[in-house]
């Protein structure tokens, strides 16, 4: 059975993709359609997004940026970042792709290979 046939019976699911296990959960009124958490494992709440190769890329890049500052400094520091921004007066969104991990992948997620490229600390260059 394909995963495409899984998914029309199935709202929820664990999948493999790559190295990645993707925790499957149907939430139609998500704003957001996936999740990086530790590696090995995102999150998808749309089964749209299950062949969306971006968002795959995407994910990769958060989880290199992960194994980067370890797990516990990684979420901390995105979380402070957010704060921050929302404090200067930005609204949701604009904070969220302020924070400097998502500007480094957003701009990956359109580079073939950027997240296997050894870019140690790369999203220090998005900081502002």
């Amino acid at each position: 059975m394909t995963l495409q046939k899984i998914l029309k019976f199935r709202k929820y699911g664990l999948y493999r993709y790559k190295y990645m296990l993707v925790l499957y959960h149907e939430r139609p009124k998500s704003m957001y359609s996936a999740m990086a958490l530790v590696p090995p494992f995102i999150l998808i709440w749309k089964a749209k997004q299950m062949y969306n190769s971006k968002l795959y890329k995407h994910e990769c890049i958060h989880h290199r940026q992960i194994l980067e500052l370890f797990i516990i400094p990684f979420f901390l520091w995105y979380i402070l970042e957010y704060f921050i921004s929302r404090f200067k007066g930005m609204k949701h969104y604009e904070a969220y792709r302020n924070i400097s991990f998502e500007k480094e992948a957003y701009y990956g997620e359109n580079i073939s290979n950027y997240a296997s490229r050894p870019r140690w600390y790369g999203f220090l260059k998005f900081y502002n």
